[in-house]
């Protein structure tokens, strides 16, 4: 597998090459701007590329503008691309994302942090391609079981090593009518996956099954594919006597005349791949540190709040904070220290408003928060009076007591902006105004300090 390194500085691209080499990753191509790496690419169309690393700012054409075209391409717009910037501004990272990026790096880049991100991305790409080829290997499972549905006196023996030699669990339904479905058997596969042996399955109802809950769930899923009259794909959840898991399940309906007479059902056990998804999705969306949304996820929710209020004609606030005094404490007392420090901030800010707010960490000692139905501005300026107050309130870490506090800026909307950008940098100014003016206060938005 190649990784391509795309930068226009060979001090970065030697850095990266060293780092991944060093993690096992040999197979690297440099290249120094777009216009070569989408030249590569023309030339190399055999070429097995797990992954590219893209530098936002490059000459000619752009990181962004190269995400774009490798996206517009068929053949090569499954490649995972990492940006990498100097530059934190959300609106240009949205736009990465937007065109096809999967991740970003900031420059300076760690060690750790590069090593952990290419690692991720690599991972679930190859899980992407083995579950393709499984798919591909049960497309190719079912035409045979289809043929040898009309053929099954000729091809018995044949078919049994196709059912039974497969990995994938799979099973025979028998379509008696409309809702009214059977178990004829399932393969060795299915039954040591599931717990579920030929006997227990054999003319069983998926009621009689798995009981009426889940068995009519399962039947629906049935009923859909004997509906649209073809091949049919969906995840499922099923507590089974093996455990509780997750499948990837395809069925594909059998035809006698004009009528679908059984269903052949195959599935995949994807329940590390729906884990490693979930893993991906946290690191991707939530602070390492403190288990609070990040960046990425607060401007998701920051633009879905904007739509939800222009749409429901709903007010919200949105609190930009700074910690006064934290600076000391990591100068004063390390690191380790200052983690914990802001880890209590993040548990005392989630105390202070519901579950349908919004707490983020946007990076340092930098917090946001978003605070749903603003209706009554007293209630309002009560809660943000108790958020400026628990910041303060002393800390006990590892024995040692530190106090801080906070320059809070507030932005309501719609009166301090209509759109997230606007928003954000309305809340943002109003916590500068107050770090000039002494810090250790709170402002609203064209409001005296």
């Amino acid at each position: 597998m190649k990784i391509l390194v795309v930068d226009d500085s060979r001090i970065v691209i030697e850095y990266v090459k060293r780092i991944l080499r060093k993690d096992g990753y040999s197979d690297i191509v440099p290249l120094t701007s777009a216009e070569d790496m989408l030249v590569y690419l023309r030339k190399n169309q055999n070429a097995d590329i797990g992954l590219i690393l893209l530098d936002v700012v490059l000459p000619g054409i752009s990181g962004i503008e190269a995400c774009m075209a490798l996206a517009a391409n068929a053949d090569r717009q499954e490649i995972p691309v990492i940006i990498i910037t100097a530059d934190k501004d959300h609106k240009l990272l949205s736009h990465a994302f937007n065109a096809g990026a999967v991740d970003f790096i900031e420059k300076p880049m760690s060690e750790i942090e590069l090593i952990a991100r290419v690692r991720n991305v690599v991972r679930l790409q190859e899980e992407r391609e083995r579950v393709k080829k499984r798919e591909s290997d049960l497309l190719l499972v079912q035409h045979q079981l289809a043929t040898t549905n009309q053929k099954i006196s000729q091809l018995a023996e044949e078919y049994e090593k196709v059912f039974n030699g497969t990995q994938d669990a799979m099973f025979l339904i028998n379509v008696l009518g409309t809702g009214n479905f059977r178990y004829s058997r399932n393969n060795l596969a299915h039954q040591k996956k599931t717990g579920i042996s030929l006997a227990q399955i054999m003319h069983k109802s998926p009621q009689e099954l798995l009981g009426q809950q889940l068995g009519g769930v399962v039947v629906d899923n049935y009923q859909r594919c004997v509906d649209v009259g073809e091949s049919i794909t969906y995840e499922e959840e099923l507590s089974l006597p093996a455990g509780v898991c997750c499948w990837l399940t395809t069925l594909t309906p059998i035809f006698e005349g004009d009528s679908t007479s059984y269903l052949v059902g195959s599935a995949t056990d994807i329940t590390e791949r729906k884990k490693l998804e979930m893993e991906l999705e946290n690191y991707a969306n939530y602070d390492k540190l403190t288990g609070l949304p990040n960046r990425r996820l607060f401007f998701e929710r920051l633009e879905r709040m904007v739509l939800e209020s222009e749409r429901d004609k709903k007010k919200f606030v949105l609190l930009f904070i700074d910690l006064d005094g934290f600076k000391t404490i990591n100068d004063q007392h390390g690191h380790e220290i200052g983690d914990e420090v802001l880890i209590l901030v993040g548990q005392r800010l989630l105390q202070c408003v519901r579950k349908s707010d919004t707490v983020a960490r946007m990076g340092g000692d930098e917090f946001t928060m978003i605070l749903r139905n603003a209706e009554d501005n007293a209630v309002i300026y009560r809660l943000i009076e108790k958020i400026h107050g628990v910041i303060q309130d002393e800390m006990m870490v590892a024995g040692i007591t530190c106090k801080i506090n906070s320059s809070i800026g507030v932005a309501v909307y719609p009166e301090n902006g209509r759109n997230s950008e606007i928003l954000l940098r309305n809340a943002d100014s109003s916590m500068y105004e107050v770090k000039k003016n002494g810090k250790a206060g709170f402002k609203f938005f064209a409001d005296p300090i």
